[in-house]
C-alpha cells in the first residue's frame, strides 16, 4: 500500500505563503511505501493551515482487509497538544477500487478517524483524505502526525513527519512622547530586537524620517488628531508575523488673530486687547515697557493708560504667542505682533509777562519741547494790538494808549504734534503802558510802570 501528501502551497499568517519542501524518502514498511513528505510550518495563534490530500493506496488487494472485516478504523493524530485539527475540515472519498465499504469519518480536534468495512475485490483500493486543516495552539513545538487504528494498515504507514510551530512575536512599542505637536521632529518609538527579525513600521498622521526595517524610527508629526504608530514583526524562523500599534495624540497648532495697532497721546487709555483665535492660552511680550504696560504677560490686555516722558514718538512692539494644552502638552502657534504708539506731549517752552511802551516793536518766540509742532494762542483783549487768535510767534508793534491806563492782554499758548495737544497751557500777559509820559530827562522818556 502507498500512502502519499500531495505537495500544496499552505497559507500561514496573514496570507503568508510558506514554501514547501519536499523531501523523497523510501521507507519499506511490509508491504507498505510513502514517497512525499512536505514540511508543515505554523505560527502559534494563526489559523487554520490545509494538510493537502492524502492519499492512501493498496499495494496488494487485500492490504485494506479482507473481505469480512468490518468496522475497521484508521486514525490520524495530531502532533502533540500543541497542535489541533479543524473539525469543521475533511473529507474522504474512495478514489480506486471497489474492496472497502467506508461506514462514516469522525472529525475531532485531536484526530481524525475513518471507519469501514473490508469487501471481496481484486483491485487496489485508493482512498484520499482530502482538505483537513491544522493550526498551532499553544507553544512551539515540533512533531509528525501519526497514525492509529483497528486497520491492517496502521503498523504499515509511518507518521507525516515535519509539522513544526513557530511562536508569533510580541512587539510592544516603546513611545517617546504619546502625545505631541503638530510639527514635533524627532520624536522615536521602537520595539526590543529579537535576532534577524524584520520590521514594517507605518505611521498614520506622520512622517518616518528614518529607521524604516529596524527596530526604531523617528517620526515627524504633520497631521492633528488620533493617530498611531504601527509595526509589523516578522520573524526569520516560521515567517510568522506579529503586531503592535501605539495611539498617539497629536495636538493642533493654535492661531491667534492679529490684534489692530493702537496710536495715542501721552495719558489716553488704551482699547483693550481681548485675543481671538484657537488658543486656550496667549502669551504675550512687550519690548518697551516704558509705555505702561508690563514686559510680558498671559492672556487679554487690559485698558491702561500710557506715558511716554520723552520729547520723541515712542513705539511699543507686542509680541503674541497662542498655545493649545492638551494631554499635558502644550503646543505654541505662529506669533503675530502689534504695536502701541505713543506721542509725547507737547511742552511749552516758558514764557513771562510782557510790558510794552507805545509804538514799541513787538516779537514774544512761542516754542515747545516737541519738535514740529503747531502753535496756537488765544488772546482775551484785542487792545492790546493783536487779534484774539493766533499761530506760531507773536509779532506786532504796540498800539498807542490814551486811555490813562495800562491795557492788559491774557495770552494762552497750546502746542499740538500727531492729534496730542498740551495737556497745560501756557499763559502769561502783555502790557501796553498809557501814551502819557510821567516823566522825561536827557530825552529818555519813561513809560509809566517803566523803573
Amino acid at each position: 500500500m502507498l500512502i502519499k501528501t500531495l505537495p500544496q502551497r499552505l497559507l500561514v499568517r496573514f496570507s503568508l505563503s510558506t514554501v514547501i519542501v519536499l523531501f523523497s524518502l523510501s521507507n519499506i514498511f511490509g508491504q507498505a511505501t510513502i514517497n512525499v513528505v512536505p514540511d508543515i510550518d505554523l505560527c502559534v495563534g494563526g489559523g487554520y493551515t490545509t494538510i493537502g490530500d492524502i492519499i492512501v493506496s493498496e499495494t496488494n488487494s487485500a492490504d485494506f482487509g479482507v473481505n469480512g472485516e468490518n468496522n475497521r478504523t484508521f486514525v490520524l493524530n495530531v502532533p502533540s497538544a500543541e497542535f489541533e485539527f479543524d473539525n469543521t475540515s475533511g473529507a474522504i472519498y474512495i478514489s480506486a477500487g471497489n474492496g472497502i465499504s467506508p461506514d462514516f469519518f469522525i472529525q475531532g480536534t485531536s484526530t481524525f478517524t475513518l471507519q469501514y468495512d473490508a469487501t471481496a475485490g481484486a483491485a487496489l483500493d485508493e482512498f484520499v483524505i482530502t482538505g483537513l486543516r491544522i493550526r498551532a495552539i499553544t507553544s512551539s513545538a515540533t512533531g509528525s502526525i501519526t497514525t492509529s487504528g483497528t486497520s491492517d494498515i496502521v503498523g504499515d504507514v509511518p507518521t507525516i513527519n515535519g509539522v513544526d510551530s513557530y511562536d508569533v512575536p510580541s512587539p510592544s512599542i516603546t513611545s517617546s512622547n504619546t502625545t505631541v505637536c503638530v510639527g514635533d521632529a524627532g520624536e522615536t518609538y521602537s520595539v526590543t530586537a529579537s535576532g534577524t527579525d524584520t520590521y514594517d513600521w507605518t505611521v498614520i498622521g506622520g512622517s518616518i524620517t528614518s529607521g524604516q526595517g529596524t527596530n526604531e524610527i523617528t517620526v515627524t508629526w504633520d497631521v492633528s488628531g488620533s493617530k498611531s504608530v504601527n509595526v509589523e514583526q516578522e520573524s526569520v524562523a516560521g515567517g510568522c508575523v506579529g503586531s503592535a500599534s501605539q495611539p498617539i495624540t497629536v495636538n493642533s497648532t493654535p492661531s491667534v488673530v492679529d490684534p489692530s495697532d493702537q496710536a495715542l497721546c501721552t495719558g489716553d487709555n488704551t482699547v483693550a486687547v481681548n485675543f481671538a483665535g484657537t488658543g486656550t492660552s496667549y502669551d504675550w511680550v512687550n519690548d518697551t515697557p516704558g509705555i505702561g504696560l508690563a514686559a510680558s504677560g498671559t492672556g487679554d490686555i487690559g485698558s491702561f493708560t500710557v506715558a511716554n516722558l520723552g520729547a520723541s514718538t515712542i513705539v511699543a512692539t507686542i509680541t503674541v504667542t497662542p498655545q493649545n494644552l492638551s494631554g499635558g502638552v502644550t503646543c505654541s502657534g505662529p506669533t503675530q505682533s502689534f504695536t502701541i504708539t505713543v506721542y509725547p506731549d507737547p511742552q511749552l517752552n516758558a514764557v513771562g509777562n510782557q510790558v510794552f511802551c507805545p509804538g514799541e516793536s513787538v516779537s514774544i518766540p512761542l516754542g515747545s519741547n516737541v519738535a514740529g509742532s503747531t502753535i496756537a494762542w488765544t488772546n482775551d483783549n484785542a487792545g492790546i494790538g493783536i487779534s484774539t487768535t493766533g499761530n506760531g510767534d507773536i509779532i506786532f508793534t504796540a498800539p498807542s494808549n490814551n486811555t490813562g491806563a495800562a491795557i492788559v492782554g491774557n495770552i494762552s499758548v497750546t502746542s499740538s504734534k500727531d492729534g496730542c495737544t498740551s495737556s497745560t497751557p501756557e499763559t502769561f500777559t502783555i502790557t501796553i503802558s498809557p501814551d502819557n509820559v510821567i516823566a522825561q530827562k536827557a530825552d529818555i522818556s519813561v513809560c509809566p510802570g517803566d523803573n
